[in-house]
C-alpha cells in the first residue's frame, strides 16, 4: 500500500510562510491536504453558531486555496466531521499527519478526534498563527507577563522576527477532491464584503502598505467607521491564516524602508503585539482564558428583550444601532465600535461577557477565540488584568468619531430627519418625538446615572 502524508489545513488557509506545509514538502511522500468547514447550529435566542458572511469568508479562503494545491497537484478535502475523512483516506495509508497547533477547547477536540482516527500515525506539529515564535520571547509561555505593556516592553527590547519563508516549489499527481458547494455545506451564498482568499490577503497588504502608504497614517485614522481605508482590514487575512502576521511585517519594515517610519507605521507593529499577547495568554491560561465564563443556559425574560434589542440594532443608542446593524449584514464592524458595543453590552445592559463574546464569533469576519475572549474580557474587567469603569459614553464617543453623522445615517437613515448636533443625542429628544422618525426609545438607562 503506498504511503501519504496529511497537510492539515486550520487557521493557516495559505501556502506562503506556512510551517506545516513547509515541512510537510520536505517528506518523499505525496500529500493530501484536508480541512474542516464549520457547521450551523443554533446557540440561544435563535443565534447561529457563524452567520452566512463568514462561513462564505471561510469557503472563499478555501476555495482559493484548493485553486492554488490543485495547480501543485495535491488534493484538498473539505470535510465537516473527521470522522467523514475515513470513506476518502484508509488511515493505515497515512504515514504523518502535519499541522500548525493553536489553542481553543473545539480546536483540541478536533486534535483528539484526528489522534483517534489515525492512531498509527505520527503527528508532527509546527506554529504559525503569531507573529514571533514562542522560542523567541525571552521568556517561557509560563512567564508571559498578565498586563500588555509589560509584555510588549519585554518583546520590544529582545526580539528578532524571522523572516517569513516562500512557498516550496512542489509538483505531484496526487489524489484529486472536488470542492462542495457553500449550500451543501449547510450555508446560504452571500457577497462576502471583504475578499478572503490568499491573493486577495497579499493584494491589501501591498497595497495598504506600499502603493498607498495608507500605514503611515494609520494611528490617525484607525478609529474611523466610514472609509475603507481608515484601517489596514488585514484582520480577516490573519485570523482565517490566508496571511501570514510576519508576512505583514516584512512588508511594513519594506514600507518603512521606502515611504519612512513614522508613529502610525509603529502603531500596526503595536497592534500585531497586541494579538500576539492574546494569543501567548491563551497558551498559558489554556481553560482558565474563559474564566469566569459565565454564558447563561438560557435568557431571563428581561435578558431575552436587550439582547435582541442589540441584535436588531434597535438599543436607542445610536452608535450601537449602527455598528449592529453593520455587523449581522455584512460581518464587519470598526475598532471602535468593537469596543463601545462591549461596553454598552457588559456595563449598559448587564448582559453576561461571554453572551457578547459568542455573538461576535457568530457575525465577526476575523473572529479568532484569543483576540475575541481577550479583548472582551479586557472591557469587562475580568480575567488576568482586572480594572473597573471601562465604560464609554456611547453619545460622546460617536459625536468625537463621527463628527459628520456619515456613518450614523448610512446604517440609520431615519436619522437624517434631525439635525445633525441631534442625531447622537437622540436618547435625549421625548418619545413622541423619537416615534415619530421611527427611531425606537434607549432600552436601559445610563450607567453612571
Amino acid at each position: 500500500m503506498e504511503q501519504h502524508n496529511i497537510i492539515w489545513f486550520r487557521y493557516d488557509l495559505r501556502l506562503d510562510d506556512n510551517p506545516a506545509f513547509i515541512a510537510a514538502t520536505k517528506s518523499s511522500n505525496p500529500l493530501i491536504a484536508v480541512t474542516l468547514f464549520p457547521k450551523k447550529t443554533t446557540i440561544i435566542q435563535g443565534l447561529p453558531s457563524i452567520s452566512d458572511a463568514r462561513a462564505n469568508a471561510i469557503y472563499q479562503a478555501i476555495e482559493s486555496l484548493h485553486q492554488r494545491l490543485t495547480t501543485l497537484g495535491i488534493g484538498l478535502l473539505v470535510i465537516q466531521n473527521i470522522a467523514d475523512i475515513e470513506a476518502k483516506v484508509n488511515p493505515s495509508s497515512i504515514e504523518t499527519v502535519f499541522y500548525n497547533d493553536y489553542p481553543g477547547t473545539e480546536e483540541h477536540k478536533q486534535f483528539l478526534a484526528m489522534k483517534a482516527v489515525f492512531d498509527q500515525s505520527t503527528f508532527q506539529e509546527s506554529l504559525s498563527y503569531s507573529l514571533i515564535h514562542p522560542d523567541q520571547l525571552g521568556f517561557s509561555i509560563e512567564e508571559t507577563p498578565d498586563v500588555f505593556t509589560s509584555f510588549r516592553k519585554q518583546v520590544e527590547k529582545t526580539v528578532v522576527v524571522s523572516a517569513p519563508q516562500e512557498c516550496p516549489n512542489v509538483l505531484q499527481d496526487g489524489v484529486r477532491y472536488s470542492l462542495p458547494s457553500i449550500k451543501s455545506l449547510g450555508f446560504e451564498e452571500v457577497l462576502v464584503l471583504i475578499p478572503s482568499g490568499e491573493e486577495h490577503a497579499i493584494d491589501r497588504l501591498q497595497y495598504y502598505c506600499i502603493e498607498s502608504a495608507k500605514v503611515r497614517t494609520y494611528k490617525e485614522t484607525r478609529n474611523g467607521m466610514f472609509d475603507w481605508d481608515d484601517s489596514s482590514k488585514l484582520s480577516m487575512h490573519l485570523s482565517l491564516g490566508t496571511l501570514s502576521p510576519r508576512r505583514v511585517y516584512a512588508t511594513l519594515k519594506e514600507a518603512e524602508a521606502i515611504h519612512g517610519a513614522n508613529e502610525s507605521t509603529y502603531w500596526l507593529w503595536f497592534e500585531l503585539l497586541w494579538r500576539d499577547f492574546f494569543y501567548f495568554t491563551h497558551l498559558k491560561e489554556q481553560q482558565f482564558f474563559f474564566q469566569p465564563w459565565d454564558f447563561p443556559v438560557q435568557l431571563t425574560s428581561k435578558q431575552q428583550v436587550l439582547f435582541l434589542a442589540i441584535l436588531q440594532g434597535q438599543t436607542g443608542y445610536p452608535l450601537v444601532d449602527a455598528n449592529m446593524k453593520e455587523l449581522v449584514k455584512t460581518g464587519w464592524m470598526s475598532n471602535r465600535g468593537r469596543q463601545n458595543v462591549a461596553s454598552f453590552f457588559v456595563h449598559y445592559c448587564k448582559l453576561p461577557w461571554s453572551l457578547g463574546a459568542t455573538m461576535f464569533e457568530t457575525y465577526l469576519l476575523d473572529y479568532n477565540v484569543s483576540s475575541n475572549v481577550g479583548n472582551w474580557r479586557y472591557v469587562a474587567g475580568v480575567g488576568n488584568d482586572p480594572r473597573d469603569h471601562r465604560i464609554f459614553n456611547v453619545m460622546k464617543q460617536g459625536t468625537q468619531y463621527d463628527a459628520s453623522t456619515e456613518y450614523i445615517v448610512r446604517w440609520l437613515p431615519q436619522l437624517s430627519a434631525l439635525p445633525i448636533h441631534q442625531r447622537y443625542l437622540v436618547n435625549k429628544l421625548s418619545s413622541s418625538q423619537r416615534s415619530t422618525i421611527g427611531y425606537p426609545d434607549p432600552i436601559v438607562g445610563l450607567p453612571w446615572q
